[in-house]
């Protein structure tokens, strides 16, 4: 079914799975680099429920820092727009 993915998914000459396939590994790639950054390589509880609670913390305190990330730049873009725009030529 051509187009199933829609034109802008997925690069020409690539099938569709390999390029999902692709951007799923380096999703899982950027995640593990996080936690690895925030030093829970190996996680400082035990047990298996208490490791998914610290990871479930650890990937929603990542969401939060993109999503304020987010916030900032667009904030500024703005900003910057409205200085652009008041600014006399």
């Amino acid at each position: 079914m051509p187009g199933a993915f829609g034109a802008t998914t997925t690069k020409a000459g690539r099938s569709a799975s390999k390029e999902l396939y692709r951007r799923g590994r380096n999703a899982a790639e950027r995640r593990n680099s996080r936690l690895e950054g925030w030093d829970l390589k190996r996680l400082p509880v035990f047990g298996q429920m208490r490791a998914q609670a610290t990871i479930v913390l650890a990937d929603l305190w990542g969401n939060l820092l993109q999503l304020a990330r987010l916030m900032k730049e667009a904030t500024l873009a703005i900003l910057a727009q409205a200085n652009l725009a008041v600014q006399p030529a």
